[in-house]
């Protein structure tokens, strides 16, 4: 657990810090720093002032816990019919993503489980931030030496404040965080959350700034500005409860319009309820000097933030928990995994499909050089075993060369050359289909004699339509064709008579 935690809580005019230190059994305040800004979303300047804030009132501490402004954010609250972690971080993207302007990989989303029914159903808040926004925050913080460690929304914040303070609620209240321009709006039913809301302090003639009114306000305008308050939160708890048909027991208001007695007067005669500040009630285990009890209503934020940041609670931190640090790839990653084992397995079939084939091509080569020896054995028996085909191949041509050169008279020779030359016909043809095994190959005067193996008959037909192009033979007959006894194969005679 971190020694010290500061708590900053981010306004749109104001910057507040807290720094809790834990003790035995109870949390000590132990400084708050608080400054009127102008920096709005100019990160960098706000984190310069917080860096001043915390050397001149000697707040540094182990951990820095950021709360910035709902508005800044996409907040949605959805019910599932689940609590499965697991399969929220499957469906929450998707259906965050119709209410975004943004494309899910440009934000990043966190959540916390918030109510669960007897039925079993969840209800989920949850918040998508643009990548861009929390990455010039953290530069900003980082580059003043403040490491953050979480960033949530302030109206989250006050969620966790309500479960900190030591008194029984009623069925419906209200609870505000009113700054100088923004109100943030939380509605509570039976102890629970049904509703956020962030929106500006405006009314159907002007906007003000808070400073403004309590310098020049009157009775009546308080009324006016209350009124249109009003309106503004009933119209929000209708839309999100139409059966909604009681006002609020309670209504609880923290930040600097706590502090205006004419407007809490205002509110109360608006919703004809009971209008409290936060610091009315006692909160759990919290050693404060009294100094800070006054500022408890403006400083409720940033206290809450540092507690949080003490304990293991469920919050909504857009640094924090796995869903969050996914979010932006959350949309595309089940499809890219899907891809990635597609892919594989691919490449898996394509290496087999190689490895049979590569196999199959090196059974066709030993078939077509076992079918090589066999011819050359028959036309050339002189010549030893043992040497490659090419050389066979080199020796035959050599041969037929020497018979050409020769000039050869007398029908011996003629013949003798006829018939090599019938042979070189027909093994070009054999070696040619691949798909033909010789078993024995007879000569005589002008014959060639050839007992075979095909492995279909239309091999053994298209093998004799091939010879039938060569005009040196005068007569090819296949004789005894039929299918080899206990295999799928045809085994043929084959006569070659050739020309005079």
């Amino acid at each position: 657990m971190a020694t010290s935690v500061v708590g900053i809580d981010i306004g749109e005019s104001d910057i507040k810090i807290v720094r809790l230190t834990p003790a035995s059994r109870r949390t000590i305040v132990s400084g708050f720093a608080v400054a009127e800004v102008s920096g709005g979303t100019d990160f960098k300047r706000l984190a310069a002032q917080a860096r001043v804030l915390i050397d001149a009132n000697g707040l540094d501490a182990d951990t820095y816990a950021l709360a910035i402004p709902a508005h800044l954010s996409f907040l949605r609250r959805f019910s599932f019919p689940f609590s499965s972690t697991s399969k929220i971080d499957q469906i929450l993207a998707y259906e965050i993503e119709q209410h975004l302007p943004y494309p899910l990989e440009k934000v990043v989303i966190a959540y916390r489980k918030a109510s669960q029914r007897k039925d079993g159903t969840q209800a989920i808040i949850a918040a998508a931030l643009p990548k861009d926004t929390l990455t010039r925050l953290l530069e900003a913080f980082h580059e003043e030496g403040l490491p953050v460690s979480e960033v949530g929304l302030s109206v989250d914040v006050l969620d966790f404040i309500v479960k900190k303070v030591d008194v029984v609620l009623p069925s419906q209240s209200i609870w505000l965080d009113i700054g100088y321009e923004r109100i943030q709006f939380m509605y509570f039913v039976d102890n629970m959350s049904t509703c956020y809301r962030s929106f500006l302090w405006t009314c159907p003639e002007q906007t003000v700034a808070w400073r403004e009114i309590n310098a020049t306000g009157t009775c009546q305008e308080y009324s006016n500005h209350a009124a249109c308050l009003g309106r503004e939160i009933i119209t929000t708890i209708l839309a999100t409860n139409p059966a909604e048909n009681r006002m609020p027991q309670l209504v609880v208001v923290c930040g600097e319009g706590a502090n205006n007695d004419r407007l809490l007067a205002a509110l109360g005669d608006q919703f004809q309820g009971t209008v409290r500040r936060l610091e009315d009630f006692p909160w759990k285990g919290f050693d404060m000097e009294s100094e800070i009890r006054r500022q408890r209503n403006r400083l409720a934020i940033a206290l809450g933030l540092a507690l949080r940041g003490l304990e293991s609670s469920e919050r909504l931190d857009f640094l924090q928990g796995e869903f969050a640090v996914k979010s932006a790839r959350i949309a595309r990653s089940l499809p890219l995994y899907v891809l990635a084992a597609a892919f594989s397995l691919t490449l898996i079939c394509l290496g087999l499909l190689i490895g049979f084939n590569l196999r199959f091509k090196a059974k066709q080569v030993e078939a077509l050089d076992s079918q090589m020896h066999q011819i050359v054995k028959t036309i050339i028996p002189d010549v030893g075993t043992g040497l490659s085909v090419k050389q066979y191949i080199g020796i035959i041509k050599e041969r037929i060369k020497r018979l050409e050169e020769k000039k050869i008279v007398g029908g011996q020779q003629a013949s003798e050359s006829s018939l090599i030359e019938t042979l070189r016909m027909f093994s070009l043809v054999v070696l040619n289909k691949g798909k033909i095994v010789l078993r024995s190959l007879s000569l005589d005067e002008g014959r060639v004699r050839v007992k075979a193996e095909a492995d279909t008959f239309e091999t053994v037909e298209s093998l004799k339509k091939e010879l039938i192009t060569f005009d040196i033979f005068q007569d090819i007959q296949i004789k005894d064709i039929k299918a080899k006894a206990g295999a799928w194969k045809a085994e043929f005679n084959l006569e070659l008579v050739r020309k005079k």
